[in-house]
C-alpha cells in the first residue's frame, strides 16, 4: 500500500484487510468450503460461496473477482464460476477419517505454503493434536530454506520429518533432513525423524489430525495410516 501513491497506472487492491478496495466480511468456514460477503469500496457487492476451504482461498477468489470486474466481466457470472470450482488435487485434500483420527494431505513444500496450510487445517479440522508428516523436497531447496522451516511449523503439535525427496537431484554433502529438524528444534517445535507408518500408527489417538505435507510421495503415508486405522491390510512405509 505504501507504493500506491507512486504508481501512475490504475491500482486495485483486494484481500481480507479493511483498507482493501475489494474485501471479505463475515467469513464463515466449513470443512468443505466457505461463505462471505464481498465489499467493494465499503459497499456490499455480493455473497460469495466457495467449495474449497481456507481463508487463503477466500482471498484468492476476491482477487479473481477484482480482476474480472476491472476487465468488464459480470460479477454474478464470476461468482457463479468461482462457486463451481472444486479445487485441485493435493490441496487440503481430506483423505478420510477412522477411529476418531482425521487424515489430510497437502502439496505445500516451502515455508510460506507450510504456514498457510497449517493455519487452514487448524481452523477447519483441529480438535486435538495436529500431527504433521513433512517430506522435504529437493536438496537445493532444503539447503536454501532450512532455517525458515522451523518458524513455519509453529502451528503443529508434533512434526515427523522424512528423508528428502530428491525430485531428480543428486544428493548434496551435508544436506539431509537433519537441517530441518535442527531448525524445528531452534523454533521450539517438537519434532523427530519419521519412524515409519508401523510405529506412527501406534501413537495416534482419537481427535488427532494427521497432515501429510510435501511435493513428493508423502501422501502414501497418509493413505497407509488411514488403512491401518480402518483395520485394513497395508504395506509399511
Amino acid at each position: 500500500m505504501s507504493l500506491r501513491p507512486r504508481v501512475t497506472r490504475p491500482v486495485v487492491t483486494y484481500g481480507l484487510d479493511h483498507d482493501a478496495d475489494w474485501r471479505a466480511r463475515g467469513v464463515r468456514m466449513t470443512k468443505d468450503g466457505s461463505t462471505c460477503e464481498v465489499l467493494h469500496k465499503g459497499k456490499r457487492a455480493l455473497t460469495l460461496r466457495l467449495n474449497v476451504p481456507g481463508r487463503h482461498n477466500v482471498s484468492n477468489a476476491i482477487g479473481a473477482l477484482a480482476a474480472g470486474h476491472f476487465l468488464g466481466f459480470d460479477l454474478k457470472r464470476l461468482s457463479r464460476g468461482l462457486s463451481e470450482f472444486r479445487g485441485v488435487g493435493r490441496r487440503l485434500d481430506r483423505l478420510g477419517s477412522a477411529g476418531g483420527v482425521e487424515f489430510v494431505d497437502d502439496y505445500g513444500h516451502h515455508p510460506t505454503e507450510v504456514r498457510v496450510t497449517l493455519s487452514a487445517v487448524a481452523g477447519l479440522w483441529k480438535a486435538g493434536r495436529l500431527i504433521v508428516v513433512f517430506q522435504p523436497h529437493r536438496f537445493s531447496r532444503t539447503k536454501s530454506l532450512a532455517k525458515d522451516f522451523g518458524p513455519a511449523f509453529k502451528g503443529a503439535d508434533f512434526v515427523w520429518v522424512t528423508d528428502i525427496y530428491p525430485a531428480g537431484e543428486k544428493p548434496v554433502r551435508g544436506v539431509t533432513s537433519k537441517l530441518i529438524l535442527d531448525s524445528l528444534s531452534k523454533s521450539g517445535v517438537k519434532a523427530a525423524a519419521f519412524p515409519g507408518t508401523l510405529e506412527l500408527a501406534k501413537q495416534l489417538r482419537p481427535s488427532d489430525v494427521v497432515l501429510t505435507l510435501g511435493a513428493g510421495d508423502v501422501w502414501k503415508v497418509g493413505e497407509d495410516l488411514l488403512r491401518r486405522r480402518r483395520g485394513q491390510s497395508a504395506t509399511p512405509i
